[in-house]
């Protein structure tokens, strides 16, 4: 089969990138799991933006005392309401012709371009977010390191994953644990609680998909979810844990073909201005990032824990994280 070249491709620009970020959306277990929730009006926002910063509004839980009711006129209180702000993230990404040659040479090249590209993004997503969770869930100086049981250290089996290691994880939100809905993992914490015959295996009723669990939470493994020197990283989540919103600037443009003449070289470029943001959670360093070309933060600049400050009671927070080890022997 012939392989289509980029240039040969009907390639109308906004109908391209809207169907990447559709399937970028839907591809994505966070999404699916219900930790990320994806929101019209942070979209709206961002479009409004210059492209940097937004400032998300929220809610404060309802609170107060109950009145015993008289005849007397009743007193009503206000919903309390807050604002933080978030960075837009400008990412782009170019790829030669030569590197989505597979997908050039198959029946419908220009979508399983998109499909290729889609897949990209998602894994690029899971290191946004986890480079988030490392700042934010710093043990000595994050804004959540309330939210961090760390039993590394631990002598021998001490210092492994265990039923009771994860309850004290899950208490660390005290009252509100019950917000908590979702375990992830690294593959290799996963065959260790395997091995230690702790995965549950339900079948859901309505989809007869068999689902694993872990302590009734629901589980998602990533590897990209890399260890420190022999110490795990595993998160409790909870639903809506992050906003996640892609957007259009002004003078933005999301995808472009572009040829060079001198080298006879043609690109396809694809960029995004999305929030992936910590809900309850506020960005706090408002320029001078790790590299100073740059104008919103990198990964780098994500997991720095003093960019980031928490802006509502921790316990509305659903994020939670256990630091451990695995297979340690008794007494090591």
């Amino acid at each position: 089969m012939a392989i289509t070249t980029l240039a040969d491709m009907k390639f109308i620009p906004d109908k391209f990138n809207k169907y990447v970020l559709q399937r970028t959306t839907e591809k994505s277990a966070l999404v699916r799991s219900g930790i990320i929730t994806t929101s019209p009006e942070y979209s709206e926002l961002i479009n409004g933006s210059g492209g940097q910063f937004i400032t998300m509004p929220f809610f404060q839980p309802l609170a107060g005392e109950d009145d015993v009711f008289t005849e007397d006129d009743i007193e009503t209180g206000n919903i309390q309401s807050g604002k933080g702000t978030a960075p837009v993230l400008m990412r782009v990404k170019g790829w030669a012709e030569t590197d989505l040659s597979k997908a050039l040479s198959g029946e419908d090249p220009l979508g399983a371009t998109a499909e290729q590209i889609s897949d990209w993004w998602v894994g690029r997503e899971q290191q946004i977010l986890l480079s988030i969770l490392k700042g934010i869930l710093d043990p000595s100086t994050g804004t959540l390191k309330a939210h961090v049981n760390d039993i590394s250290t631990g002598i021998g089996s001490a210092a492994n994953i265990s039923v009771g290691a994860t309850l004290d994880t899950k208490q660390t939100m005290g009252d509100a644990a019950q917000s908590l809905g979702l375990i992830a993992m690294h593959s290799a914490v996963y065959t260790y609680l395997q091995k230690m015959q702790q995965i549950e295996f339900v079948t859901d009723a309505e989809t007869n998909i068999t689902i694993a669990r872990y302590l009734n939470y629901d589980i998602l493994v990533d590897d990209g979810i890399l260890p420190v020197n022999g110490a795990y990283t595993t998160y409790l989540l909870g639903s809506g844990a992050f906003g996640r919103a892609d957007g259009t600037p002004k003078g933005f443009v999301p995808s472009e073909i572009e040829r060079s003449a001198k080298g006879s070289k043609t690109s396809l470029y694809n960029r995004r201005a999305m929030i992936l943001q910590p809900q309850g959670i506020s960005w706090e360093k408002l320029g001078g990032y790790s590299n100073p070309k740059h104008t919103t933060p990198a990964n780098i600049d994500l997991a720095t824990s003093s960019n980031w400050k928490a802006i509502v009671d921790h316990k509305n927070i659903p994020i939670t994280a256990i630091k451990h080890k695995i297979d340690v022997p008794a007494g090591a």
